[in-house]
């Protein structure tokens, strides 16, 4: 009986959710999609890039409200695309119930879709493991706000019907301007530039206190003795100064006088 009354509910979970899925084409003239990942409707930025995980779906092998309706589990992430088993570059994938036979079931950038009915916003993931002369997988995910929880929540209803998935993403940044600053994977990033200041910094920091502390401890430097190089480093401004000069001297020569009265050529690359 209770298996029964649960089945029932599933049923009318699926009929509403479903319907609205399918219903889901239009677009208020206030909205456009900003990327793949992020909405600017009239009310404020839907914003899912702090959602999402690079690196691996933001919820793996997750199960279904209903298992014994649709004993699946499904791994999903908004924004990254993840590999998992024979799932390739997808961002949604279907495994059976033991979490193996991974297929895509979403494999192209989401677009964001809305629903006139419900006034929900959605966005829908398509392309993925299907028949030849078969319509494209389709995954629509409802994005349902939730303005008063920091807490992301994933409710896979699975496969309503041949081809098409359904979930419902419950968070804060579904809501508009609920996660307003967009950080997209190429800012999301360190540049080649900064990787290179990073590594200098650290062989810096290296060279100088393991410097020190081998000073200090296998010869018994004291004060500035204990900095190694410490002659070069004294010398360092001198010697900059003098590669300047050469520089925009063009290494022109100079007559300088000696102590017995002759003069002899000393250039600036001499003085170097």
């Amino acid at each position: 009986m209770k298996s029964a009354v649960f089945n029932t509910m599933w049923l009318i979970f699926v009929i509403q959710y479903g319907c609205a899925a399918y219903g889901a084409t239009i677009m208020p003239p206030a909205a456009h999609q900003v990327d793949g990942c992020s909405l600017q409707t009239g009310d404020g930025l839907i914003n899912l890039w702090p959602i999402g995980n690079d690196g691996g779906p933001r919820w793996p092998y997750h199960a279904t409200v209903s298992p014994s309706a649709d004993p699946s589990h499904y791994s999903f992430d908004p924004c990254y695309q993840f590999n998992q088993g024979n799932c390739k570059h997808s961002y949604v994938c279907r495994s059976d119930k033991h979490k193996q036979n991974d297929t895509s079931v979403g494999l192209l950038e989401g677009k964001f879709l809305f629903d006139d009915t419900s006034s929900d916003y959605m966005i829908q993931y398509i392309g993925g493991h299907q028949q030849v002369d078969k319509d494209p997988v389709i995954t629509n995910v409802l994005l349902q706000c939730q303005s008063g929880s920091l807490q992301d929540t994933l409710e896979v209803v699975g496969n309503i019907s041949e081809g098409h998935y359904l979930m419902t993403l419950k968070s804060h940044c579904c809501c508009p301007g609920g996660c307003s600053t967009v950080v997209t994977p190429s800012s999301n990033k360190l540049s080649f530039g900064s990787v290179l200041c990073i590594i200098f910094t650290c062989l810096v920091f290296v060279y100088f206190v393991g410097g020190m502390i081998y000073m200090k401890v296998a010869r018994g430097a004291k004060g500035s003795e204990i900095i190694p190089n410490v002659g070069f480093w004294i010398d360092l401004p001198n010697l900059i100064m003098d590669g300047v000069t050469f520089v925009f001297s063009c290494g022109k020569t100079e007559l300088l006088s000696t102590a017995s009265g002759s003069y002899q050529k000393d250039t600036a690359y001499d003085r170097i």
